[in-house]
């Protein structure tokens, strides 16, 4: 029965009622939009980065400032902040390889470097991959021309957005085979290596930000961040060496021997040994001669983690177990760095703007449904008289409100349903690099969820319930004596 009055009042009212229904209707439909948009663009990127090069679940060394794959996510001006290594690396990737919620897993160098080719010079981020496991965790990645890296293989993989690139600037196209030359400098100095091309890659899903990447050996690029390098190799030294260690210290400057001698009698293959696996040019190319180097330090592994386990859980779980090894698990979004942070920058930039605009839509409601109440002084004043309860009253009014915001809220997200598809069917190409970024494709299209439209609808009643307040108030201290006398 209060339904129907509530109704018909809204026809009565009929006025006021849709300058009240458009004003909501208007809200939520921009709402709806804004939110489809920048939810199907993170949904997007979620995909594109775990699959392509984050993983799900990112182990890297405890540290004070923000780290991403990429470096820190807050730079730091006059101040060079290398990527910590992960100290105690083989405890902790035997604990996750025994960790039965992790399907997959691989072990990262990243740095960054000023790469020249064919006479041009470009700033690009170096991800250093362990060859063995990295392309079996990322199968987005397809091979366009040449191979993907081997284990102990020197070399450098570019994206095929970047090959486009160089050919486009320097008039040649890099073909496999075409020297790299990477410089870096730090605080030990510059560094300069030279690598060939023995891959153009792409990814199925690419973004700028994707196509920016270039894959290396993991040795070489320990090199040039000047961290350290280990082998595997089965090298077993020489006797002379054990026995230098645990013999008298005093006899190694009690040699009687003329240097001519030790030459003549070839006494020097021990320090020869020495030389051979410390050398600067045994480890700049140990990779073509030893297909086993694949020790040293690392800056991360990466998690892909199987169907059904929460991300979220996960992390927990291992920052507690990882505590006392001085490392932490963060998710794909603060590994990816600062591109998968802006969007979510931009959601909360997005829905604060929304914040001010619906506060002034309340206003402008309440405003709308006083002058309403005033006007049906004389009705609520006779029901008074007639014996109505104030409860009556409040939830006769409080429905009508609630009904209208309802209503106005699936208008609303129908009017943002249709234009969305429109737009779809448009198939609009995103020019812009840092909006290609953001939504993670290269023709906008955006498929609504059931979340953001349950969200929608939520803040439209959310809308009417607050707009509702301080009407109703007024509308149940109305004096029946009063209102009758004014009506």
């Amino acid at each position: 029965m209060i339904l129907i009055m509530a109704l018909r009042n809204l026809v009565r009212n009929l006025r006021n009622t849709i300058i009240i229904l458009t004003l909501i209707m208007l809200i939520i439909a921009v709402f709806f939009m804004g939110n489809s948009v920048i939810t199907e663009s993170g949904r997007r990127l979620m995909n594109s980065y775990t699959e392509s090069f984050t993983g799900d679940i990112v182990i890297k060394a405890r540290s004070q400032s923000s780290i991403s794959l990429f470096g820190p996510n807050t730079p730091a001006i006059g101040e060079f902040i290398p990527i910590p290594v992960i100290e105690q690396y083989n405890e902790i990737l035997s604990l996750m390889e025994q960790d039965r919620r992790v399907e997959a897993l691989s072990s990262q160098v990243s740095g960054a470097a000023v790469m020249d080719i064919n006479g041009r010079r470009y700033n690009v981020p170096l991800f250093g991959v362990d060859a063995r496991t990295y392309f079996q965790l990322f199968n987005d990645i397809e091979v366009r021309e040449g191979q993907i890296l081997i284990p102990g293989q020197r070399g450098a993989m570019i994206s095929a957005g970047r090959a486009l690139l160089i050919e486009r600037e320097t008039g040649k196209k890099p073909v496999i085979g075409t020297p790299l030359l990477f410089s870096t400098m730090g605080h030990s100095g510059f560094k300069i290596r030279e690598l060939p091309l023995v891959c153009i890659y792409s990814y199925k899903n690419s973004t700028p930000v994707m196509d920016e990447i270039i894959l290396t050996d993991p040795q070489t690029l320990r090199a040039l961040n000047s961290i350290m390098l280990a082998s595997d190799s089965d090298y077993t030294p020489p006797k002379e060496a054990t026995d230098l260690l645990t013999g008298n210290l005093d006899s190694l400057f009690g040699i009687e021997k003329s240097t001519d001698e030790i030459i003549e009698n070839g006494s020097f293959s021990l320090l020869d040994d020495l030389t051979r696996q410390f050398s600067l040019d045994d480890i700049e190319t140990s990779d073509e001669k030893n297909p086993d180097w694949n020790g040293g330090s690392w800056n991360f592994i990466l998690l892909k983690i199987k169907e059904g386990v929460s991300s979220k859980a996960l992390i927990k779980d291992l920052n507690i177990r990882l505590a006392p090894y001085s490392a932490e698990a963060v998710d794909w979004r603060q590994a990816a760095g600062k591109s998968a942070l802006l969007v979510l920058l931009l959601k909360a930039a997005f829905n604060g703007g929304l914040i001010l605009v619906g506060v002034a839509g309340i206003i402008a409601v309440t405003n709308i449904l006083l002058i309403s109440i005033f006007r049906r002084t004389g009705e609520i004043g006779t029901m008074r008289a007639l014996g109505t309860t104030s409860l009556y009253i409040f939830s006769l009014i409080f429905i009508e409100n609630m009904v209208l915001s309802f209503t106005a809220g699936l208008l609303g997200i129908g009017t943002g349903t249709i234009i969305i598809n429109a737009l779809n069917k448009m198939e609009l190409p995103v020019a812009n690099q840092l909006l290609r970024s953001m939504l993670g494709q290269e023709y906008f299209h955006i498929e609504a969820s059931i979340s953001v439209f349950l969200i929608s609808l939520a803040v439209s009643v959310f809308l009417g319930f607050f707009s509702s307040i301080y009407p109703v108030h007024c509308a149940i201290k109305v004096e029946p004596a009063a209102a009758i006398n004014k009506g």
